[in-house]
């Protein structure tokens, strides 16, 4: 049983074809984070009389890499990840949105799973 996700997630698949395209993909959102402070941004609380906003000079983005079963379709597997019941993210570690990526054991492709949370975007 789920304890329920984060609403406040948002998912967004994205299919490239190439490793080539996966890297320039990933240094653009290294670039993107590097340029906007709401994307360096973490909620901390813990042991503070109230949350507090804090913006990082530097934040690597934050990358998983998911090795795909081969014996099974590579979308459904990546459709997989995408349930909202399960998808949370920890407030209090910037950068607010985070990577997923996937080969395609069937193919040169790559999936990326981009999760954003509301507060990093609407703003």
């Amino acid at each position: 049983m789920s304890d329920g996700g984060d609403t406040y997630i948002m998912p967004t698949l994205l299919a490239l074809d190439s490793r080539a395209q996966l890297d320039a993909l990933l240094a653009a959102f290294q670039s993107v984070i590097d340029r906007h402070d709401i994307l360096r941004t973490a909620i901390l609380w813990a042991d503070l009389p109230h949350a507090v906003q804090v913006v990082y000079r530097e934040v690597p983005l934050a990358l998983d890499e998911i090795t795909l079963d081969a014996s099974r379709d590579a979308r459904e597997q990546m459709d997989a990840f995408m349930v909202l019941d399960e998808m949370h993210m920890d407030l209090g570690c910037a950068p607010l949105l985070r990577l997923q990526i996937a080969a395609d054991p069937h193919s040169e492709r790559w999936y990326v799973l981009l999760k954003s949370h509301h507060l990093a975007i609407d703003h």
